[in-house]
């Protein structure tokens, strides 16, 4: 197979790129919303030879190799996804790259890309595994407007840059209890500098809101996390434990999910599969599974 960088690309190539992107994005929205910034370290795979047709799928190599392979199959092993494996052996070999911090995406491809990187001894030290989940926009249309909603007391927050500082404060505490609780691994130390600069760059450059109960207390939040060409993913969703069970991210979420389809974009997630509180709300707002989701975790320098 051929790995062509992004920037090389050109003409009916790079129109053909365009139009992968905008048809498989779902399966990684994170690695599109990086693509709109910066294609350095990006590359086309090819197989066999250097045409729109035979384009097999786009990868990230940097810290966090992201990747998009919508043909490859986990309960399989065809002949092009051997000949992946050497061929991608011999490119990363000679290519000077870092080894990565994790692997996300789509667990076909990332379960491809782990038996790359086992021919370089490298073995995560945790894989998290999701559902990928994505918005039936016109049917939550239809449910939200057929329903009768909570929330006369309650008060949607957007949370920007100059928000007032106790706001600031007791919203990050919630970003701080969500990333413990749902994003850091077991094997990872959480680091609340870090965490805090990634909320900050959060609300610069997401839809980030919170939510009011009618005592005035902070109670939810959630936003997204990556914009594409085609879809926005949803995510950081969380409810402090006190005041769960009472709905409140339903209503945060109606608003969000609301909001973003106003701008004509798709919606998706990634959940964890054991967190069946969180499965059963996005079920309710009308989200469908369409793939499984992983992220492969193999150094604690996030």
């Amino acid at each position: 197979m051929l790995f062509v960088p992004l920037c090389e690309l050109k003409g009916r190539n790079k129109f053909a790129l365009l139009r992968f992107l905008c048809r498989y994005e779902y399966l990684c929205v994170q690695f599109s919303s990086v693509l709109k910034k910066n294609v350095s370290n990006a590359y086309a795979v090819y197989v066999s030879e250097f045409c729109p047709q035979n384009l097999y799928g786009i990868l990230c190599l940097k810290k966090t190799v992201f990747h998009i392979f919508p043909f490859v199959k986990s309960d399989s092993e065809t002949a092009l996804q051997k000949d992946f494996v050497d061929s991608f052996v011999d490119f990363y070999r000679y290519g000077n790259f870092q080894n990565p911090v994790c692997i996300n995406g789509a667990k076909s491809g990332t379960d491809l890309l782990l038996k790359c990187f086992e021919r370089f001894n490298l073995t995560p030290l945790q894989v998290n595994e999701y559902n990928l989940l994505k918005l039936e926009g016109r049917e939550f249309l239809l449910n939200l407007k057929g329903r009768k909603r909570q929330g006369e007391n309650l008060e949607i927050i957007h949370c920007k840059k100059d928000m007032p500082e106790e706001s600031f404060r007791k919203i990050l505490r919630m970003q701080m209890s969500y990333e413990q609780e749902e994003v850091v691994p077991d094997c990872f130390e959480f680091n609340e500098d870090s965490c805090r600069l990634r909320f900050l760059n959060s609300i610069r450059t997401q839809l980030v809101m919170a939510l009011k109960n009618e005592k005035n207390q902070f109670v939810a939040k959630g936003g997204t996390n990556a914009v594409g060409f085609k879809y926005v993913q949803a995510g950081g969703v969380f409810t402090e434990k006190e005041f769960r069970g009472r709905h409140y991210a339903r209503y945060l979420m109606e608003e969000l999910l609301f909001r973003v389809l106003k701008i004509r974009k798709s919606v998706v997630l990634f959940v964890k599969k054991e967190n069946i509180p969180a499965v059963r709300l996005y079920n309710s707002l009308s989200f469908k599974k369409i793939s499984d989701y992983s992220i492969a975790y193999f150094s604690y320098n996030l």
